[in-house]
């Protein structure tokens, strides 16, 4: 919910200080999770297994950020809507996927 929190804060900040000490506490909660969610992932496989696993969690990650780019690509080519620029606007449509995700 913290991560939540803080890409709804991005989303509507419109100087730079903000937006840094709010980048700041966001890439410390996502430099965590990764590794966290990977660790706890391979448990769950045989030894002999976990290379595989981890190379399989590797390229996913890959894609997922080539699918990122042009999804943030996409947005940027957003026309300035509602006060909020193609950047706002991508944050804060992860922020809603977030908080959906996120609810019980």
């Amino acid at each position: 919910m913290l991560t939540t929190q803080l890409l709804f804060g991005l989303a509507f900040t419109h100087s730079i200080p903000p937006i840094l000490g709010n980048r700041f506490v966001l890439g410390f909660t996502e430099a965590t999770f990764g590794p966290c969610l990977l660790a706890i992932t391979v448990q769950w496989y045989k030894r002999s297994e976990q290379p595989f696993v981890t190379a399989i969690w590797q390229s996913m990650s890959a894609l997922a950020t080539s699918v990122a780019s042009l999804y943030g690509w996409g947005f940027y080519q957003v026309p300035e809507a509602s006060g909020l620029k193609g950047w706002q606007w991508v944050i804060l449509a992860l922020a809603i996927g977030s908080l959906i995700s996120s609810s019980e």
